[in-house]
């Protein structure tokens, strides 16, 4: 069950006093609870494993928009019960050998803010509101898998996502324009992975996983608001670490991103990053001493591009990717104690849904 209050105000600052605009300020309340049932089977035929489930869940919510400003979806009640069928089946071939085939099905609710429908102003020509009536995406995932020795895994998957939803950029005339998150009809993905780890020397280790990924969106919003893109894209990330001596450890590190699709609409640009890392440890192995560097080479900023409805927008931006980082960690205690499992649970999912403030 979550209850959420989203406030938004707007101020007007004259001569050093702020004063409340109720025009362009809203409080936005949504309350939400899922009810879910699982059933799930397990068993072991030989050298095969088996496991088959279904997940039942009853979705009720109310978003209530309390604003001075005009709106036709002020409140907006919903309820709605799906079912989630999911599949694996295992073949240990040998003792070296093993593969895998996996179904899915899942479904992704918009976070909270994308339901306000409220609309407030980015600048003079750009706008920015939530859309109540988004629609849930559901998906549907099958991945076939092969292991090697449980150091090298090799899949191959495709996934059908329904209602896919995604930040549109649309016009309202006189050169403006908004932003607002939408369902697209369709997102097909076709993705080949391999990831590997490897131990070549007793004093160095590599990780390695590398991906192609296929991706493909429509939509037809009518009035030639079409969305028809499709991108390959090439994904790595390396991590190499050297033991050296006086238990110090060294750790190079990096990923690379060709380009690929954001948001079904935005055309994104190449992005990397190149990482370097030092450790030491000290005191009878119980604390360690780390520093490292990030983005040595400043290849993460991104870059962006969409055309939609007769406007071309380009986004592009960056973070403080480049850092220097030194921490020390001292681990005290009895160290024969097993740790504590670490449990997800369904609440920590609805804590995504909150979103950041933009």
């Amino acid at each position: 069950m979550v209850n959420t209050v989203n406030t938004f105000n707007f101020y007007n600052i004259e001569g050093g006093i702020a004063s409340l605009d109720s025009s362009r300020s809203n409080k936005f309340d949504y309350a939400e609870n899922v009810n879910a049932l699982y059933l799930n089977y397990q068993r072991t035929f030989n050298k095969i494993d088996v496991q088959i489930g279904v997940r039942m869940e009853n979705t009720n919510s109310n978003g209530k928009l309390k604003t001075s400003a005009t709106a036709n979806d002020k409140d907006v009640k919903r309820s709605y019960t799906d079912f989630f069928p999911s599949a694996g089946i295992t073949y240990n071939i040998n003792k070296d050998n093993s593969a895998g085939l996996i179904y899915s099905s899942r479904i992704d609710r918009p976070n909270y803010q994308e339901l306000n429908p409220f609309e407030y102003k980015l600048d003079e020509l750009s706008f920015r509101k939530g859309n109540p009536f988004l629609d849930p995406q559901y998906s549907n995932k099958i991945e076939l898998t092969h292991t090697y020795k449980y150091i090298i895994t090799t899949s191959a998957g495709y996934s059908h996502t329904k209602d896919f939803f995604a930040q549109i950029t649309d016009t309202l005339g006189e050169g403006k324009s908004y932003l607002m998150p939408r369902n697209l009809a369709t997102e097909d993905v076709l993705s080949v992975s391999l990831s590997a780890s490897l131990q070549p020397l007793k004093w160095y280790s590599i990780y390695l996983n590398a991906s192609v990924d296929n991706q493909k969106y429509k939509a037809d919003y009518g009035g030639n608001k079409t969305i028809n893109a499709q991108f390959t894209s090439f994904n790595l990330y390396g991590q190499n670490t050297f033991k050296l001596p006086y238990q110090f450890t060294f750790e190079l590190s990096g990923w690379y991103n060709s380009g690929g699709v954001w948001g079904g609409s935005f055309k994104t640009k190449a992005q990397g990053s190149l990482d370097v890392g030092l450790q030491k440890k000290l005191l009878k192995d119980q604390a360690t001493l780390k520093i490292s560097y990030t983005d040595l080479l400043h290849t993460t900023p991104w870059d962006s591009y969409n055309t939609y409805a007769g406007i071309v927008s380009r986004a592009w931006g960056n973070w403080e990717s480049q850092q220097l980082r030194l921490s020390f960690t001292w681990r005290f205690g009895n160290k024969q104690m097993k740790n504590i499992r670490q449990r997800s649970s369904g609440s920590e999912q609805e804590q995504k849904r909150i979103g950041g403030g933009e």
